[in-house]
């Protein structure tokens, strides 16, 4: 995210080509929502998950901001936190996850590919990476113009939403979390009770 966001800073980045067509923004990210949008989320879980994740990432940035943006602000120009949600954004929603040669997980950003859009069962298979290239296998054919996606995962659309931004009309991965409690009187009378005659 850093490297991110000093490149962004950098009018001479040898990847400049590639950062210009990066979204400014990501409005329908629920990070990017305001407190009132947020608030119409109520009861869905996904205003607690945003509200900590971005309280998470104030306290990220308030360290960074102290440890490393003090020591180098050249590298960092017009550091705030709006660009560090925003290249939190970038990477949680357009990296790729790989293998380097240290035998380490690490995200990496690879155009063109990072455009790919998620379908369940997408036909792509594994990849090969190094410093020099990065190659997606497809395990189906695909003919000139169809659209190839990728696959993030068997996630429901709260994940999608509150990931990357999106949900998808007919997910065959959706749930739904209810949250309820019963009154302890309630929980031995209704539940205990009957279970314990089940087994006599």
């Amino acid at each position: 995210m850093m490297w991110l966001i000093s490149e962004m800073g950098n009018p001479d980045s040898q990847y400049r080509a590639y950062l210009d067509i990066l979204p400014g923004s990501y409005p329908n990210h629920p990070l990017s929502w305001t407190d009132e949008e947020l608030a119409e989320t109520a009861g869905t879980g996904l205003d607690n998950t945003s509200k900590s994740i971005k309280q998470l990432l104030q306290k990220v940035f308030e360290h960074l901001s102290e440890k490393l943006v003090q020591a180098n602000p050249s590298l960092f120009p017009g550091w705030s936190f709006e660009k560090f949600v925003w290249a939190f954004q970038t990477v949680n929603s357009r990296s790729w996850t790989v293998t380097n040669e240290n035998n380490e997980k690490e995200s990496v950003l690879v155009p063109l590919a990072d455009m790919l859009n998620h379908a369940p069962g997408a036909g792509l298979g594994g990849l090969s990476y190094d410093k020099t290239y990065f190659m997606i296998n497809a395990t189906k054919d695909y003919a000139t113009g169809d659209q190839v996606f990728d696959n993030y995962g068997a996630k429901s659309n709260f994940d999608l939403l509150s990931t990357y931004g999106f949900v998808l009309e007919d997910n065959a991965y959706d749930y739904m979390t209810l949250q309820f409690s019963l009154k302890p009187s309630n929980l031995v009378h209704t539940i205990v009770e009957p279970l314990l005659k089940a087994v006599e």
